[in-house]
């Protein structure tokens, strides 16, 4: 099967390799997840791209307020406690790029930009950077 994400060329950002094969591994293992996420907020939720994106983010302690802020009400400690659930994804507004401007304040001009495609933007952030990548919106087919 080939890969429906890809990364982003224009944008692709990493400190070094193993970073990026963290955040290659984080969307390789939820493709389909990622693609069906995105087929829902377009064509069911009838979202446009530039409306939201998608993040994929490791659960590590320097993230914690980051994923408080996009999924709140949620009692996160159990789960950044537990070895059981390695990153969290959900789509959150575009607005939510405004966020991740404080924590890589170089890459604003990067961030603050919508998508220029039909395909949706996915952000994967672990080990202190972040990686873009653009999702084919596809509905989950149960086999």
């Amino acid at each position: 099967m080939s890969s429906n994400l890809v990364p982003d060329e224009e944008t692709l950002l990493s400190d070094g390799e193993l970073i990026q094969e963290v955040h290659n591994g984080m969307m390789n293992d939820n493709e389909l997840e990622l693609a069906d996420m995105a087929y829902r907020a377009l064509y069911v939720q009838g979202l446009e791209n530039d409306a939201f994106v998608i993040v994929c983010i490791q659960l590590e302690p320097q993230w914690r307020a980051l994923v408080e802020e996009f999924i709140p009400d949620f009692d996160w400690d159990a789960t950044f406690d537990s070895e059981k659930f390695r990153y969290v994804m959900s789509r959150v507004p575009f607005s939510f790029c405004e966020s991740l401007c404080e924590y890589f304040p170089d890459d604003t001009d990067i961030l603050r930009t919508p998508p220029s495609d039909e395909k949706v933007r996915v952000i994967a952030i672990a080990g202190g950077d972040f990686s873009l990548y653009k999702a084919d919106p596809y509905p989950l087919q149960l086999q």
